[in-house]
């Protein structure tokens, strides 16, 4: 495991040590973040301009405000695998503008597969 000091000396953008998860936030600036309406509504924006269904794997803050009913709001919305490519059209063409990418660090548990479990979300498609 990396102590701070080295991961400093690396480099490596939003590089986790002992914990911490490094952003550049300018002072005085906040970042955004978003509620389960709030994600709920771009999605559904989101499924409105497709012409057939798709797919998406959600992890991170935004499965845990979906699926589990979570109260902390997300940033973004991440998924393990590449994102369907007319999923992230749509997204580009929002009234709302929500983060949409595959998560650049994620380490899911053994198994995890297993448990993953579909959502019968509100949209027409």
């Amino acid at each position: 495991m990396r102590t701070p000091e080295v991961a400093r000396k690396v480099g490596f953008q939003n590089e986790h040590g002992y914990g911490e998860f490094r952003v550049d936030v300018q002072k005085g600036h906040t970042v955004k973040t978003f509620d389960r309406d709030e994600v709920l509504a771009f999605l559904a924006e989101i499924d409105e301009m497709l012409a057939e269904p798709a797919a998406m794997e959600i992890i991170g803050g935004a499965a845990a405000l979906l699926a589990y009913g979570a109260h902390s709001a997300t940033k973004d919305i991440d998924s393990l695998a590449n994102i369907d490519e007319r999923i992230q059209q749509a997204a580009r063409r929002t009234t709302r503008t929500i983060p949409l990418d595959r998560a650049a660090i994620a380490d899911p548990p053994y198994n995890y597969e297993d448990r993953r479990r579909s959502l019968d979300l509100p949209f027409g498609s």
